[in-house]
């Protein structure tokens, strides 16, 4: 196993809201449970093969990751942060119709180093910029995309063209989560799309 130097990456992470409640008041798992988990997980089997990004299965979740190492920074974190903002719109929706499914997902993106590990398991990611991503889950739960400054601050360089997002800064709740900074609380802004 070698860990490689850190890289420069852009993450996502999302997990399903109410999952463990929903999971346990199950009248009948094999009509209710085995459909929709087959049908998350093969959303995210589709959404891995149609971006080529490092996609991981956690349980009612997913890790997104993008190596960012060139002049492309900017146009692959935009591209990037569209794939996964449609990824939680899809989801959305297919939960939206079904009647026996949890009701919500939320996502959260930020930007860091990470190093990448490889193995003859495959590869993988570990870092502080991982573990704060799954971190921000814990802030305001109720908000589905909220990105950190290091992301949007990417997309917005140098009046970018490619982009269509609404980025609005918001006060996070007052309680800081364990494992972040009063400065990482300032710092988050709620994803949506500009109507046009």
């Amino acid at each position: 196993m070698a860990y490689k130097k850190r890289l420069p990456v852009i993450i996502a992470v999302g997990d399903i809201r109410g999952f463990s409640i929903w999971e346990q008041q199950l009248i009948n798992p094999e009509t209710e449970f085995t459909p929709f988990m087959n049908s998350f997980d093969k959303m995210i089997d589709e959404f891995e093969l149609h971006t080529g990004y490092f996609t991981k299965k956690l349980g009612d979740g997913i890790l997104i990751i993008l190596e960012l190492e060139n002049n492309e920074n900017r146009r692959k974190a935009t591209y990037f942060l569209g794939q996964t903002w449609n990824f939680l719109k899809n989801v959305q929706k297919m939960m939206d119709e079904c009647e026996s499914c949890p009701k919500k997902i939320r996502m959260r993106s930020t930007f860091g180093d990470a190093w990448k590990r490889e193995s003859s398991t495959g590869i993988d990611y570990v870092g502080r910029h991982i573990n704060r991503a799954f971190k921000l889950l814990r802030v305001n739960p109720e908000i589905p995309y909220i990105c950190h400054e290091s992301v949007r601050s990417i997309v917005m360089s140098s009046k970018n063209p490619y982009h269509n997002f609404k980025f609005t800064r918001f006060i996070a709740e007052r309680r800081i989560p364990d494992g972040l900074t009063k400065e990482d609380m300032v710092r988050l802004y709620r994803v949506d799309i500009k109507k046009k």
